[in-house]
């Protein structure tokens, strides 16, 4: 059954199209849904990229103008909280069918997992409800002395019960890593390796979101295989940068990845220095950057936005470390005075 709160929101807002995804690893009413800080997703969190997200179904022309918008929250933890209502959505709970394998104790020890809510349009433009589940388990480390592969040894339970779903997965040769390197809280340098282990050349889109508070020095962009620079293998570049206190940066461009070669792809960035009012209650701690996307691309040019690329690649989220001042100093101040007037 489809969600009634959703529903509305769709239908007020004219949404054409939504994916939420939640996913993590040892790396507003829609929050409601998913149990998620998506209230905090605003202005500074929010860009528009032109190629990376093509719409999954076309719409017929209106007069109407859609806009894309593409937000991220690096920082939110998921957790069994969110499992909750994921399973509520689906047709038979975790009663019976492969839900009941579900077992939020196995799934949130897992070395990787991601959970998705998707609202398409079919061709007779009704809603289309798509719930996904992925996860990455090692079973070595669940049981050492034997390499186990059912069902039972990685989720711990078993299906007792049908219920019709689909599933689909795919293999991808190309792997992608993404650090940010420098010791310093002014200037950093994000470096990007990129292997691809496949028999052909792969042309991949190339997206990066940088809030504000780091900025994208863009002429210092390079691309190296085995180190040794290459200009031919970074084109089509699309960047629109940030503005202070606002606006996020959005880098895309086309790159071309070698048969069986490793690509290091690395720009300069400079760490913004923040107000005393801005800083996070865990200031410390540290800012988190949202994950930057691969693409693999079916043509070698760069397509509308209505054509098929190749499945998404997400890469780690980074955590960024900005000057921070002494916030113990107020505290100071606050017990000097009260004894002085005491």
């Amino acid at each position: 059954m489809f969600p009634l709160a959703l529903g509305q929101i769709i239908r007020e807002y004219a949404v054409t199209e939504m994916h939420l995804t939640l996913n993590a690893g040892t790396g507003v009413t829609n929050a409601g849904l998913s149990c998620a800080s998506l209230g905090t997703l605003g202005e500074q969190r929010t860009t528009s990229p032109v190629f990376a997200f093509p719409r999954a179904v076309a719409i017929p022309s209106t007069d109407l103008h859609v806009t894309m918008r593409h937000m991220t929250l690096p920082s939110e933890h998921v957790c069994t909280e969110n499992l909750t209502p994921f399973l509520k959505l689906l047709p038979c709970k975790a009663s019976s069918g492969i839900s009941s394998s579900l077992n939020p104790y196995k799934l949130f020890d897992a070395d990787w997992h991601g959970m998705g809510l998707h609202v398409l349009r079919n061709s007779n433009q009704e809603l289309v409800l798509r719930l996904t589940f992925q996860t990455v388990s090692d079973p070595v480390r669940f049981s050492s002395s034997q390499l186990q592969r059912s069902f039972p040894s990685l989720f711990g339970r078993t299906i007792e019960a049908a219920c019709p779903l689909s599933s689909r997965s795919a293999s991808n040769s190309i792997i992608a890593k993404r650090i940010l390197r420098g010791s310093g809280q002014a200037l950093g340098t994000v470096s990007v390796v990129i292997v691809n282990n496949g028999a052909h050349e792969v042309e991949a889109l190339y997206l990066e979101t940088m809030p504000w508070i780091v900025q994208i020095y863009l002429h210092t962009l390079c691309a190296s295989v085995e180190g040794r620079p290459r200009d031919d293998l970074v084109h089509n570049i699309l960047y629109i940068p940030s503005i202070t206190h606002s606006r996020a940066a959005t880098l895309q461009a086309v790159l071309t990845l070698p048969v069986r070669s490793m690509i290091h792809l690395t720009f300069d960035v400079k760490k913004a220095f923040l107000r005393y009012g801005e800083h996070p209650p865990d200031a410390q701690r540290g800012w988190d950057l949202p994950p930057a996307v691969l693409i693999p691309l079916r043509n070698d040019a760069i397509p509308p936005p209505d054509s098929r690329l190749g499945n998404r690649i997400y890469m780690c989220t980074l955590l960024v470390d900005l000057a921070t001042p002494d916030f113990s100093m107020p505290y100071n101040v606050i017990m000097i005075s009260g004894v002085v007037i005491a």
